[in-house]
């Protein structure tokens, strides 16, 4: 991450929604959190993200509002760090110890119509916190 340059003009729902994938992947995002020239809004990208089996971190340096990435994180089970741009290297260490640590669980729903599903995942045994989870699903 040294020697990397912010140069402005992000369109950050943009990367996010192109990555969005239905193959388990992770999106680390480094970012002070502004977005300047997206053609999605807050709302399309968060639908596309959601919809997919991408899970979405970011690391916000600056003092932003990054209220998109914090949902966005929230729906996919990730997480947002705030760093300061010389712990950035830390704040990734971090995440990456996090996301190898990871558990997947599948559920199909039995529901067959369209929308926004809101989703809980809870231990049955006493003792195991649930750290992260993806709060719902874009089904279609």
């Amino acid at each position: 991450v040294e020697g990397v340059n912010a140069s402005g003009g992000t369109s950050l729902r943009d990367a996010l929604a192109s990555v969005a994938s239905s193959e388990r992947t992770y999106a680390i995002v480094i970012t002070d959190g502004g977005d300047r020239n997206s053609a999605f809004s807050d709302e399309e990208a968060l639908r596309r993200i959601s919809g997919t089996r991408t899970v979405v971190n970011a690391i916000v340096t600056g003092s932003s509002h990054a209220s998109f990435l914090d949902r966005a994180a929230e729906n996919t089970g990730g997480s947002v760090v705030h760093a300061r741009t010389e712990s950035i290297n830390d704040a990734l260490s971090r995440l990456l110890a996090d996301i190898n640590s990871r558990h997947i669980l599948v559920y199909q729903s039995s529901i067959d119509d369209s929308g926004w599903r809101r989703i809980e995942v809870r231990a049955r045994t006493r003792g195991i916190d649930i750290l992260a989870a993806r709060k719902g699903y874009f089904s279609e």
